[in-house]
């Protein structure tokens, strides 16, 4: 099992880590579960040597296409951002819309960097500057790294729910050099209807005769991330069992926080699944994220009839 480096802020000073274990599996449906829980006591250790993307930052200028597939794109940390240093170490401050994001001093962070050449934990500390909003990591062995950092900003709910902050980087460093480069978070975005995702889906990994089921046209409606934000998302029409990624039936761009779509009738053993991600001024700012009992996914899927 990977093993993760957790992060609580308990002041306005860099802070400690401890360790906890990160389970994935998929189910008979395609779904990827990830959860700090084992789903079977006597499940055999899982080889894992990749996590979800969490942060997608397309390069400028954006272009939505029906081929665009917003979990494949990085945030990958250009050379510019490299200076000669043998201190061999990634800082830079957290971002959001741009801007330095605003951290309350209580927020439980957690920030973990994985060795891209075995897929294993770094098992290296990460200093988190609450004040600043900032990390620091230094003496990193040349080599690919991926970085997670997750921030549980909206107390009112678990972490990696609706308000809070996500961001998936990776970044290579050389001999005899270091980087600088700031990182933009990803806020995740509340859908309230046709499905509260502020809360447990209860069917959200059964079969595809068990999932929500909604009469067309059906009405998706979502939170506000601010003026001048486009909504891109995209509607595919999948098999259920054995899963297989299905066609692409409608996409689109709106500046609304709603949408109504007309679609037909699911089919036997068909489910269409729904991605939404918030655009502002060619960077990612919002994606929307469900959850089950038992781990979480980018998009939400539904029945039709």
């Amino acid at each position: 099992m990977n093993k993760l480096l957790f992060i609580t802020i308990l002041s306005f000073v860099p802070y400690s880590i401890s360790i906890a274990e990160l389970y994935k599996w998929t189910d008979d449906h395609g779904k990827v579960h990830y959860s700090d829980k084992s789903p079977d006591e006597d499940m055999a250790p899982l080889d894992h040597n990749k996590l979800p993307t969490l942060n997608h930052l397309p390069p400028p200028p954006l272009k939505i296409t029906p081929d665009s597939h917003q979990s494949q794109i990085n945030t990958y940390l250009p050379d510019h951002g490299e200076f000669r240093s043998n201190l061999h170490s990634i800082s830079g401050r957290l971002l959001f819309d741009g801007k330095p994001l605003k951290i309350n001093p209580k927020s439980y962070v957690s920030i973990w960097l994985r060795d891209e050449s075995s897929g294993k934990s770094a098992n290296i500390q990460v200093d988190f500057n609450v004040r600043k909003g900032s990390i620091y990591v230094e003496n990193l062995p040349p080599g690919e790294y991926g970085m997670s950092i997750n921030i549980d900003s909206n107390k009112s709910n678990p972490p990696l729910y609706p308000g809070d902050y996500r961001t998936w980087a990776n970044f290579k460093i050389k001999p005899g050099y270091s980087i600088k480069r700031d990182l933009d978070m990803v806020k995740i975005i509340h859908l309230t209807e046709p499905q509260d995702n502020n809360q447990i889906i209860k069917k959200w990994s059964n079969p595809c005769g068990n999932k929500m089921s909604h009469i067309s046209p059906v009405t998706f409606r979502w939170d506000s991330l601010g003026n001048d934000v486009i909504y891109h998302y995209r509607i595919r029409y999948n098999e259920c069992e054995p899963y297989k990624f299905g066609e692409l039936v409608e996409f689109g761009n709106t500046t609304d926080t709603h949408i109504m779509l007309k679609l037909p009738r699911s089919e036997q053993n068909r489910q269409y699944m729904i991605s939404i991600m918030a655009i502002k001024e060619n960077r990612q700012i919002g994606s929307l994220m469900t959850h089950g009992d038992n781990g979480y996914g980018w998009d939400y899927r539904f029945l039709v009839y």
